[in-house]
């Protein structure tokens, strides 16, 4: 069949280059042909085994000539037009004739008419019109001809397959919960027939049916197959022979089956649950249309599949079989601020990571509709809409829920405030498993811990207090090498240090006061301020020696700082100098106290610091309102994610 095609289509071609350039005006018409190609993107480096597409559309439209003759079917004309965008683009129709012949794993091509400045057939738009039968295409040819004066084309468009992939799941996931609900209103109305004839049963064959309904709530949320009207126990199957034919290979994982690259057996993926219902929907698919692109030893080209490499894999085991100093750092800190004294101080776990599920009822205040006596909420529970993601006016009509007697504006918020609320829930979220950089994690109660950035050899912890009118703020950092440096001006003594101020670490077997007799948090405004003595009696020599170095480089800190004080410069280049480095040393401090308030990651305070410390964005910076800082500072951040 392919070589028949093939011969035809040839043949065609052949005829259109001998009879190119001949145009009769009474039996033609003048079109434009335009396409959009998508087609898999060649990966290279580390984005090997990623799967994405790129489109490509020509430079201008094509011209072609069509005829007008009523016995010539679509067909025909289509590969009429295929043959003419093969003389100059060759490589484009080859893709378009595969993919319209569906021949190759390509997305659906789709013919778009249009006559320029008419509403039958606009060019844009939602009212576009797709050419499908030899009817639509006759009543397009005679639309051209009586409108010779305008100008007429066809858009051969193939659909974005990462598009199309999303549309599928998100209509496949709608679809189970739309199959859920209609359950539950199908088992509400049969066990409400049960309670009008269990007048005659015993309190033990009540409570029989009792546990027998609640089995089937537990099946369908976990989303077993219970009455076959799904494809789950055909996917099922076809999953268990995906695992027959692709066991366990120790050589590449112990515990999860995985898929080896025929032609490169250094390239693999896990076969996991999910990705084994990829495979068994895909191959269900092609075995419908009588193809054989997946199978059991081919996998799918597209859905999700993430390519590893062998080497990397082995590489990562070996560097995790070692110790973490990280992972020790992170401990070091937990333990630190248990210590400090709190009512209800104690590390938690840390949580799985689940996605919250809220309560109906909190959906509904956050909707701002009021439901005093509980009336709303038993309605909508009754119907099976217990969950705040199944307001989808697109597969949930609104007919569904003006039937429970709901008020208008109450519908509207249901629609509209699902957005919303599931960004309050992802983030709350985020609160309760606590913030992740690189290897080191500081896992505490999240009702303690606010906010948390590991950075190098810094640590900053921001805790919210017992008293939940005071914001205390605590400091460490951990010097690797004898050297001090602060946020905004050197420590001195008597004197309260600066807002982003930074302390040392101490020892707690040297400086032991500080952890065990530290009864209260320090102010809001100020970090904890520590006084060390670095001449006792019972030092060495070498600590002597790194005291006094640490003494000296404190000094010239100092130093500069009472320069700047006094304006006691020694040449223009110079006060330039000082002047940036503490107008940078304040914006710093500045974007580090309020990152909490803000809600600036860890990721945002690196951008920060970075947009701050080029060219002269300090002094931009300080020179704006305070109310102004905030979003100007954002603005800098998204054009420097871009460059």
């Amino acid at each position: 069949m392919d070589s028949v095609n093939t011969n035809s289509t040839s043949e065609v071609v052949e005829q259109v280059k001998s009879t190119h350039g001949q145009y009769c005006a009474a039996n033609t018409i003048n079109a434009f042909i335009s396409y959009v190609v998508w087609f898999p993107k060649t990966q290279e480096g580390k984005n090997v085994g990623h799967q994405s597409y790129e489109s490509t559309k020509p430079d201008s439209k094509i011209p072609v000539r069509i005829d007008i003759n009523p016995a010539m079917s679509f067909e025909l004309c289509k590969r009429k037009i295929l043959a003419e965008i093969a003389i100059s683009h060759a490589n484009a129709a080859t893709l378009l004739r595969a993919a319209e012949d569906a021949t190759a794993d390509l997305p659906e091509l789709k013919w778009y008419a249009y006559i320029s400045g008419t509403r039958s057939y606009p060019m844009t738009g939602d009212r576009v019109v797709v050419i499908t039968s030899d009817l639509e295409w006759l009543q397009w040819i005679s639309s051209c001809d009586a409108s010779r004066d305008k100008v007429c084309g066809v858009n051969l468009v193939m659909q974005n397959p990462v598009s199309v992939q999303k549309k599928r799941k998100q209509e496949e996931s709608l679809l189970i919960q739309a199959t859920k609900i209609k359950r539950r209103q199908t088992r509400h109305v049969a066990n409400q027939a049960k309670k009008n004839n269990k007048q005659h049963l015993t309190p033990e064959e009540m409570a029989l049916d009792k546990d027998a309904e609640q089995t089937n709530d537990h099946q369908t949320e976990s989303g077993e197959s219970t009455g076959g009207d799904t494809d789950t126990d055909v996917l099922k199957i076809v999953a268990d022979e995906i695992y027959k034919k692709h066991p366990i290979k120790a050589d590449y994982d112990r515990s999860t089956p995985v898929y080896v690259d025929p032609q490169d057996t250094n390239k693999f993926f896990y076969i996991t649950a999910g990705m084994s219902r990829i495979w068994a929907r895909a191959k269900l698919d092609c075995d419908a249309k009588g193809s054989k692109v997946v199978t059991l030893d081919i996998p799918p080209k597209a859905g999700g599949i993430k390519w590893l490499s062998r080497s990397a894999e082995m590489m990562k085991r070996t560097k995790g079989s070692g110790v973490s100093t990280n992972q020790d750092f992170g401990n070091l800190m937990a333990q630190l601020v248990t210590s400090i004294q709190q009512p209800h101080t104690g590390v938690a776990e840390a949580t799985s990571g689940a996605v919250l599920k809220a309560p109906l009822a909190r959906y509904l205040n956050f909707c701002e509709i009021v439901d005093l006596d509980g009336s709303v909420e038993a309605r909508l529970t009754e119907a099976g809409f217990d969950q705040y993601d199944l307001f989808d006016q697109t597969y949930l009509p609104r007919d569904d829920l003006v039937k429970l007697n709901l008020r208008p504006g109450d519908i509207t918020r249901l629609y509209k405030n699902v957005n919303r609320f599931a960004k309050i829930q992802d983030l709350e979220q985020k609160k309760q498993r606590g913030y992740r950089n690189g290897n080191a994690r500081v896992e505490m109660n999240h009702k303690l811990v606010r906010w948390c950035s590991t950075r190098l050899n810094t640590i900053f912890i921001v805790i919210q207090p017992a008293q939940p009118q005071r914001t205390a703020k605590l400091g460490i950092k951990i010097y690797h090498q004898p050297k001090l440096s602060f946020a905004a001006g050197p420590r001195k003594n008597r004197r309260k240090p600066f807002r982003g101020g930074v302390i040392p670490w101490v020892h707690p077997k040297r400086y032991p006061r500080f952890y065990k007799d530290l009864d209260e948090l320090p102010d809001p405004d100020i970090y904890l301020f520590l006084t060390l003595n670095r001449n006792r009696k019972n030092s060495t020599a070498s600590k002597r020696l790194r005291w006094k170095q640490e003494d000296q480089n404190e000094r010239k800190d100092l130093d500069r700082w009472t320069q700047a004080n006094m304006k006691v410069w020694r040449s223009e280049q110079q006060a330039e100098a000082h002047k940036h480095f503490f107008f940078l040393k304040g914006a710093l401090a500045d974007v580090q106290n309020n990152g909490p308030t803000w809600l600036f990651t860890p990721a945002n305070h690196m951008v920060a610091n970075k947009v701050l410390r080029e060219s002269s964005n300090a002094e931009k910076y300080h020179a704006l309102p305070v109310e102004e800082r905030k979003q100007w500072l954002e603005e800098k951040m998204i054009q420097a994610r871009t460059n």
